[in-house]
Parts: C-alpha cells; sequence; structure tokens
C-alpha cells in the first residue's frame, strides 16, 4: 500500500506551522501523515542540551504571546491547559525557568561587571 491509498493528507515540515495544519486536520477526521528531516518535531523551536544545560530557541518572529495563533490553535485543539505561553519582554532578552518551576526574565548584568 502507498502512502497515497493510506493517508488523505500528507504534510511536510513537523514546525509550528506543519503540526498546527497535521494536527487540525486530523482533528477534523483526515488521515495525516507528519514528516520531518529532523528526527524530532519542532522545526525552530528546539531544545539543545549540553553538558547538563538545556538552551531552549523560539522562532524569532512568532514568539508566543497572548491572543496569537499559538493560543487559538491550542484551544481549537482543547490542549490550552497543556501548555504554558510565556510571554517575553517586547525589547527581548532571555527568560529562564526557576527552581520554583516559574519562568522569569534573566536578571541583566550591571554594566560594571563586564570584565575587558
Amino acid at each position: 500500500m502507498t502512502a497515497r491509498s493510506e493517508y488523505d493528507v500528507v504534510v511536510v515540515g513537523a514546525g509550528f506551522g506543519g503540526s498546527s495544519c497535521a494536527a487540525l486536520l486530523a482533528k477534523r477526521g483526515l488521515k495525516v501523515l507528519l514528516l520531518d528531516k529532523n528526527a524530532k518535531a519542532g522545526g525552530k523551536a528546539i531544545a539543545i542540551s549540553k553538558k547538563g544545560f538545556t538552551y531552549t530557541a523560539w522562532v524569532v518572529i512568532t514568539a508566543p504571546i497572548q491572543g496569537n495563533m499559538f493560543e487559538v490553535v491550542l484551544k481549537e485543539l482543547g490542549m490550552e491547559n497543556r501548555v504554558e505561553l510565556v510571554a517575553p519582554d517586547p525589547k527581548g532578552g532571555a527568560i529562564y525557568k526557576n527552581s520554583k518551576g516559574k519562568y522569569v526574565p534573566m536578571p541583566e548584568m550591571p554594566p560594571d561587571s563586564v570584565m575587558d
């Protein structure tokens, strides 16, 4: 049997767009095959772990904030309580998960702390 006869839709790319599209189509009853060139889904939203540290990258232009398409898709899929959306500072910066499990802004380094 071929993919053409087993699936109604084949979505290539398992980033935010492809994954959202595949999930919404499946919710509507279509048989969907989601493919990606990488071993893990996520596209540009990846977590890199090295030497005990984990760095999570997001697609800059689509950072998750309230009222955007992330929220709309999560609600449509009934998953809005499974994901915590954290709004970044509009000026940029970094956030991290503290020891209490809360996402907080990374403190800025005082100007005099930088070594020449």
